[in-house]
C-alpha cells in the first residue's frame, strides 16, 4: 500500500455507490426513510469516513510527540499466528478470508492498535469495505450499549441517523467493524462487552469483526473467534522499524550495527516489542547503553524523556511550571500510577485526571497547583499524552512500572494491601513481575513464601504426593475439563478452566503462573517441565465419550479409572512436590543472607538482635 493513496476520491467518488445499496436494503425496514435522508446518509457517511482518514491515519508516538506522523511511513508489518494459522505481514484482505471473526492479542506495545489502524486504512482502500472503528476504551463509563455506542460514535462524526436504522444497515452485512483495546476496560466492564460483541457477531451474521486485546482474559468462551497473537519482531524486523523512523541517520546506523552485532540476542525480549524498540532507542541516544533488566530499562526511559532536549542549546532544560525534580516526579508518578491502576483506569477526563492527582499527592505527601502537576506530566516529564479533551498515559507499561515503583517503596502495611491487588491481574499486565525484579526478596517474603504455606496446609502434604494432595490442588487451580476439537479438525483436545468470576480460583491459578515464570531454574533441577494444560493428551480419548463437552474436576477425582489415568499422566505430579522444594530453597537462601548480614555487623561492633 503506498503512502500516496488520494483516500479522499475513494471516499467521494466511489462509497456512494455502496451506500445507494445500503440504503434500499434498509428503507422496507425501517419507517420514515425518505430520499432526502438516503441524500444525508450518502453525504454524511462519506464524511464519516474521511474523519477516520485523519484521525486514524496519523499518530504521535514516543518518537513523535510533537508532530503527528503518517502510519505508512514508519509502520512495520507485524506477522500473526496460531497454532494452525501464520499470516506473515497480513493486510486487511488476509483477515477477511478467514472468513471469521478474528481476536488479535499481544503483549502491551506489540502494536495492536497500530496493526488494526493500518487494517483501516487497508479498508478505505476498498470501495467494497464498509468500515466501522470503535475505541472500546471509551465505553468504560458507559451505560450504554455497544450497539448504542456505536450510534453514538457515528454521530459524533457527523453520521447522525436512527438507532434502527444503523441496526437494520448493519444486520444487511458488508461492514468490518474495528474493536480495539478490550483489555483496556475494567473487569466487569469487559465481560460486558464481551457479551455484548458476541451478541452483535450472533445477529449481525454479515459483517467482519475484528478485536484487540492483551492476553489475559479469558477466551475460552469466544468459540466462533479465530485467535492469532501478535508474533515477535524478528532481528530484520526490529532494522526495518528503525530504519523508518525519522531520526538522526548516524544515531540508528550505530544502534542498528549494535543490534546486529550483539544486544539483540542479550536483550531479545526488549527489541521483539515495537514499543521496548522505540523506547530503547531514546535511551540509546542519551548513553549509548542497553540496561539488562527491564525495570532499569523503563528508569532509564523516564530519566531520558525527561532529560530530552535540543543538542543544539547547549545547557537548555526543559521548563517545569512546579519546579519538581526528576525523584520527586518518580514518586508523583508512583502515586498517580496506582490509584489508576487500582481503579483500572487508562483513560480519564480533565475531572476525572485532576480527582486522581489530587489522590496520588496525599498518597506521597506533595502539594502542586493540579494544572501545574498536570502540564508537567504532559510535557516535561512525558509522561501523559492529552488527545482531545482525555488524558492517557503515554503507554500502559509506565502505569505498570511505576505501580511496581510505589510498591516496593511502601511500607510494609501498605506493601501488603498491594500486592493482593497486583496478583488479580497477574496474567493480563507484568505489575507483579517488574516487582519482582525490583526487590525479589520482598516478593518472596510478601507472597510467595505465605502462599506455599497456605498451600501445603490446604493440600495436607507431608513430604509425599498422594492421588488425594493431588486434586485438592487441583480443585484449587481450576475447575473444569473441557473437551474440544481442534480448529475444525476430527482429533480431540481439552483445556483446564476456570470461570472469570471465580476470584479464589483466578488468584492461585495466577500465583502459580507466577512461580514458573519467574522460578524456572529452580524447577528444572526437579525435573520439573513447563506444563501447557492443553496438551496432556492421554485422557482425550476417555474424556470424549462424556455425554456433556465438560468435565468438573470434582466429578473426575470420582471416576475411578479416569482419575487414575489422569493422576498418572498428569505432569503436576512433579510440579507440586517441586513447588515445596523450591519454598525451602527460598527460606534457605534467605536465612544465608540474613546470617551473613548478621556475621558482617558483629565484625563492626555492632549490636545485633538475632
Amino acid at each position: 500500500m503506498s503512502g500516496e493513496i488520494d483516500y479522499n476520491k475513494i471516499i467521494v467518488e466511489t462509497f456512494s455507490k455502496t451506500i445507494d445499496k445500503i440504503y434500499e436494503s434498509a428503507k422496507d425496514k425501517v419507517s420514515g426513510l425518505t430520499n432526502t435522508m438516503r441524500s444525508r446518509l450518502k453525504r454524511t457517511y462519506t464524511s464519516y469516513l474521511d474523519n477516520l482518514k485523519r484521525k486514524y491515519s496519523e499518530t504521535k508516538t514516543l518518537i513523535y510527540r510533537e508532530t503527528p506522523q503518517p502510519i505508512l511511513s514508519f509502520y512495520e508489518p507485524l506477522d500473526l499466528h496460531n497454532r494452525d494459522i501464520k499470516l506473515k505481514s497480513p493486510k486487511l484482505p488476509d483477515i477477511l478470508n478467514l472468513d471469521s471473526p478474528v481476536l488479535i492479542t499481544g503483549s502491551g506495545g506489540s502494536g495492536k492498535s497500530t496493526l488494526l489502524k493500518y487494517f483501516l486504512l487497508n479498508a478505505l482502500e476498498d470501495a467494497n469495505i464498509m468500515p466501522i472503528f470503535i475505541e472500546l476504551r471509551y465505553l468504560e463509563n458507559k451505560q450504554s450499549t455497544l450497539l448504542d455506542h456505536i450510534a453514538e460514535n457515528l454521530k459524533i462524526h457527523t453520521l447522525k441517523l436512527p438507532r434502527d436504522f444503523i441496526s437494520s444497515v448493519l444486520s444487511r452485512g458488508g461492514f468490518v467493524i474495528f474493536l480495539d483495546g478490550l483489555d483496556e476496560l475494567s473487569s466487569n466492564q469487559s465481560q460486558k462487552i464481551s457479551t455484548e460483541i458476541h451478541e452483535l457477531v450472533d445477529n449481525q451474521v454479515g459483517n467482519s469483526f475484528i478485536v484487540t486485546s492483551r492476553p489475559g482474559i479469558d477466551f475460552t468462551s469466544w468459540t466462533n473467534f479465530i485467535e492469532l497473537k501478535t508474533t515477535p519482531l524478528t532481528l530484520n524486523k526490529a532494522c526495518s522499524l528503525v530504519k523508518k523512523l525519522h531520526i538522526e541517520k548516524e544515531l540508528k546506523k550505530r544502534f542498528i550495527k549494535d543490534l546486529k552485532s550483539k544486544i539483540f540476542e542479550a536483550h531479545q525480549s526488549f527489541f521483539e516489542n515495537p514499543l521496548l524498540l522505540s523506547i530503547m532507542l531514546i535511551t540509546y541516544q542519551d548513553s549509548a547503553s542497553i540496561p539488562a533488566q527491564l525495570h532499569n530499562f523503563y528508569s532509564f526511559a523516564f530519566d531520558a524523556l525527561f532529560f530530552r532536549h535540543d543538542a543544539s542549546k547547549a545547557g537548555f532544560r526543559r521548563p517545569t511550571k512546579t519546579e519538581m525534580d526528576i525523584d520527586i516526579g518518580r514518586k508523583v508518578m508512583s502515586g498517580l500510577s496506582l490509584v489508576t491502576y487500582l481503579d483500572e483506569k487508562f483513560v480519564f477526563s480533565k475531572t476525572e485526571i485532576t480527582s486522581y492527582l489530587k489522590q496520588a499527592q496525599n498518597l506521597i505527601g506533595t502539594d502542586y497547583k493540579i494544572n501545574d502537576l498536570l502540564n508537567d506530566l504532559l510535557s516535561a516529564y512525558c509522561m501523559l499524552i492529552q488527545d482531545g479533551t482525555r488524558y492517557a498515559f503515554t503507554h500502559r507499561s509506565f502505569q505498570e512500572y511505576f505501580s511496581a515503583y510505589y510498591l516496593v517503596n511502601a511500607v510494609e502495611d501498605e506493601q501488603r494491601l498491594i500486592v493482593d491487588n497486583f496478583i488479580k491481574r497477574l496474567d493480563r499486565d507484568m505489575t507483579l513481575q517488574l516487582a519482582f525484579r525490583m526487590n525479589q526478596k520482598l516478593i518472596e517474603k510478601l507472597l510467595i513464601i505465605p502462599f506455599l504455606e497456605k498451600l501445603k496446609r490446604e493440600i495436607c502434604y507431608s513430604g509425599k504426593l498422594t492421588k488425594m494432595c493431588f486434586y485438592k490442588f487441583l480443585n484449587l487451580y481450576c475447575e473444569q475439563i473441557i473437551v474440544k476439537t481442534i480448529s475444525g479438525k476430527d482429533n480431540m483436545n481439552y483445556s483446564i478452566s476456570v470461570r472469570p468470576d471465580n476470584e479464589p480460583r483466578i488468584i492461585f491459578s495466577n500465583i502459580i503462573y507466577f512461580i514458573r515464570l519467574e522460578y524456572k531454574k529452580e524447577l528444572i533441577q526437579f525435573s520439573c517441565r513447563h506444563i501447557e494444560l492443553n496438551e496432556l493428551g492421554t485422557i482425550i480419548a476417555a474424556l470424549k465419550h462424556q455425554e456433556f463437552p465438560y468435565l468438573l474436576i470434582s466429578e473426575l477425582a470420582k471416576i475411578k479409572g479416569l482419575s487414575t489415568m489422569f493422576y498418572e499422566s498428569n505432569e503436576f505430579k512433579d510440579f507440586i512436590p517441586a513447588l515445596f522444594s523450591l519454598k525451602n530453597i527460598i527460606e534457605k537462601r534467605h536465612q544465608d543472607q540474613k546470617s551473613s548480614l548478621v556475621m558482617k555487623l558483629a565484625t563492626k561492633g555492632t549490636a545485633v538482635d538475632v
